[in-house]
């Protein structure tokens, strides 16, 4: 039997709430689009320069900065390496197609993509093919040895190559548009 509680004694309450990261819920506006525009050229901008190019206090700047990270609109900040300091003069895409349709072959292939250094983009795409990669080597050699090696060991009957002669442009990231 429940005990009697006297006028003024506490009950212990224990409410556990989710609350959702806070983020975005009104559209962006200019000044965000701004700041990611600027970011996306300039990753390294300090949050004092990036302030004024907003014309925003540091605070206000590093506030809406936090807000887009934890929405989602900034995936991480990375450096981009040039392949021809690195001596990889060959870069191409390689469409690919298995010998059969099967979700194992797939894991195991997505599994060899993810840990292969000269495959730096991996898209499922429709048609004829299955995958399309972007693979940057040091020669033309070093791709052939690649795709041997899909072909032996991942099932990969055909590709169709398209080898990149110069890049016009190069984009790392989309636009904030």
């Amino acid at each position: 039997m429940p005990k009697k509680l006297r006028q003024f004694e506490l009950i212990p309450l224990i409410i556990i709430v989710s609350i959702p990261d806070i983020c975005y819920s009104e559209p962006m506006d200019a000044i965000d689009r701004k700041i990611l525009e600027i970011l996306r050229k300039k990753a390294r901008i300090p949050l004092k320069g990036l302030s004024q190019q907003v014309n925003l206090s540091l605070p206000s700047t590093s506030e809406r900065l936090h807000k887009l990270e934890r929405a989602g609109y900034i995936k991480e900040y990375a450096a981009i390496l040039d392949p021809q300091k690195f001596n990889k003069e060959f870069t191409c895409f390689c469409m690919v197609e298995f010998s059969r349709h099967d979700i194992n072959y797939d894991r195991d292939f997505v599994d060899f993509v993810m840990h292969c250094p000269e495959i730096l983009e991996c898209h499922r795409i429709t048609g004829a093919y299955e995958y399309m990669l972007k693979i940057v080597t040091r020669s033309v050699k070093d791709m052939e040895q690649l795709i041997e090696v899909m072909r032996l060991e991942k099932r990969v009957i055909n590709t169709s190559t398209i080898t990149i002669l110069t890049s016009i442009k190069d984009e790392a990231s989309v636009g904030a548009e």
